[in-house]
């Protein structure tokens, strides 16, 4: 008897649970649209196919599998284009599954040229590397960053 009356609390609460959990996406929606309108942003729920096509040109949009990205904020002028948006992707399989969330930020801008850059871990074979073609950037402001990234 006992047993029959704490399976069916605990689905309960399960639902209850689950219930709670689709309100608050709910009321974050509510407020990001509210927010986005107030600051004259465009948003949607996903990368639009445009920019999801200059997207596809990255290496890391190709990372993983069940790539997905989630909520994206754009503001746009005459000849400047910036969307910041959430992508994730999954790696592993099992227990060793594992999820990896991004935020990231692109610009377009029509009159802007320059080159294609990577931002990558520093690793001492990335170092050798780059020390031995020379095309690195370095920071001398900020040293920590240099040692920890190469660009």
């Amino acid at each position: 008897m006992w047993g029959v009356l704490f399976a069916i609390g605990f689905f309960i609460f399960i639902g209850i649970g689950y219930w709670w959990t689709g309100v608050l996406e709910k009321r974050r929606r509510e407020v990001l649209i509210r927010l986005a309108q107030e600051l004259g942003l465009e948003l949607s729920w996903q990368l639009m196919p445009g920019d999801q096509n200059r997207f596809d040109r990255f290496v890391l949009s190709k990372k993983g599998y069940r790539r997905k990205s989630g909520i994206c904020l754009t503001a746009e002028t005459d000849q400047t284009r910036m969307t910041s948006f959430d992508f994730d992707f999954e790696t592993g399989q099992g227990k060793n599954k594992e999820i990896a969330h991004f935020v990231f930020t692109m610009c377009i801008d029509s009159q802007l040229q320059a080159p294609q850059l990577s931002l990558r871990p520093s690793t001492w074979g990335a170092r050798l590397a780059e020390f031995v073609v020379r095309r690195y950037i370095d920071f001398p402001e900020d040293p920590e960053f240099s040692k920890t990234v190469v660009l």
